[in-house]
């Protein structure tokens, strides 16, 4: 089995690349996962995201982090992706 390909997708907040990404999903003819920093950042509490301090830059770092991995771990698996990434 080979690898899924990879498509990353980066921007400031609202560039639409979102709406890129599920317009990607639609047309492309083989199947694309998507995943996005959003769905990642969100799995923290919200009081991780308020306040500028280090715990909450580490947990956002760790989402993050957990987002390429997750994407690197499902092209290992022969998956497509469709990486939605803000700057």
């Amino acid at each position: 089995m080979g690898k899924g390909k990879i498509i990353f997708i980066n921007g400031v907040s609202s560039a639409g690349k979102t709406t890129l990404s599920k317009t990607l999903q639609e047309k492309l003819v083989i199947p694309y996962y998507y995943l996005s920093e959003d769905a990642f950042v969100d799995m923290l509490h919200i009081k991780f995201a308020n306040d500028d301090n280090e715990v909450n830059e580490q947990a956002w770092g760790k989402a993050i982090s957990g987002l390429y991995h997750t994407a690197k771990l499902y092209s290992n698996l022969g998956m497509n992706v469709i990486v939605d990434n803000a700057v």
